[in-house]
């Protein structure tokens, strides 16, 4: 049967021009690959294992998976799955939500290591991040008044930290803001979860960005690249 199906591709290709076989492998990789599809299904950003996402683009995402954030502090504008995943791979992580319903139900899924506040008045959200004279490694601006929140943030960053700022390409005066700052602007456009666009996901990084990656190489695969390499041992 494995020759006959064999022996049928081989006939479906010589039929079939390259130009109209590479679409249905493009949508393939999009909608399975990287989950997609099941994103849409379920109106939130997961792995296709269900595993729980950030709702950023996907070269955000592989950016951040690549990186060992096992001894960071994590502070959070807005929540959600972002949560989850934050949780799960920083050492500690806090976050403010101002929606109460919304913060009944993630407070319900998320495990130790975290401190997630309900802060309803928008002034106390806006200065969450400046509670308890904290600094911290990731700083994350993806709620309600952003261009606000990222203002009073970037004075909260450790030094070798990075912001994070989804959807920037909605908010360029707050981008010119954290340039200003004298932060890294590295935009990563692209696909991401549930949505049928393209966003902007920017990572915003000290000068003395230490981050160190999470594996022996990088940068790593991502989930669809032809995984070969061409250059000798360093």
């Amino acid at each position: 049967m494995s020759t006959v199906l064999k022996s049928l591709e081989r006939r479906a290709r010589r039929l079939i021009p390259a130009t109209l076989r590479v679409p249905p492998r493009v949508f393939a990789n999009l909608e399975f690959r990287y989950g997609h599809l099941k994103t849409v299904r379920l109106g939130r950003p997961v792995e296709r294992n269900g595993d729980p996402l950030p709702w950023y683009t996907y070269p955000a995402i592989e950016y951040l998976q690549q990186l060992d954030f096992s001894d960071a502090d994590v502070f959070e504008y807005g929540s959600g799955n972002s949560t989850l995943f934050w949780n799960r791979v920083a050492k500690t992580v806090t976050a403010v939500e101002d929606d109460e319903a919304w913060h009944r139900r993630i407070s319900a899924q998320l495990g130790d290591g975290v401190e997630y506040r309900f802060v309803p008045r928008k002034d106390d959200y806006i200065q969450a991040v400046a509670a308890g004279d904290r600094r911290f490694d990731c700083i994350i601006v993806d709620g309600s008044h952003r261009q606000d929140c990222a203002t009073v943030a970037a004075a909260f960053l450790r030094p070798g930290g990075l912001m994070i700022l989804d959807n920037s390409d909605w908010y360029p005066n707050t981008a010119q803001y954290l340039r200003g700052r004298g932060l890294i602007q590295i935009d990563m456009h692209g696909f991401g979860p549930v949505n049928p666009y393209t966003w902007t996901t920017s990572l915003f990084l000290d000068r003395a960005f230490a981050m160190k990656p999470k594996g022996d190489r990088q940068p790593g695969y991502s989930k669809c690249a032809k995984r070969v390499v061409h250059d000798r041992p360093a």
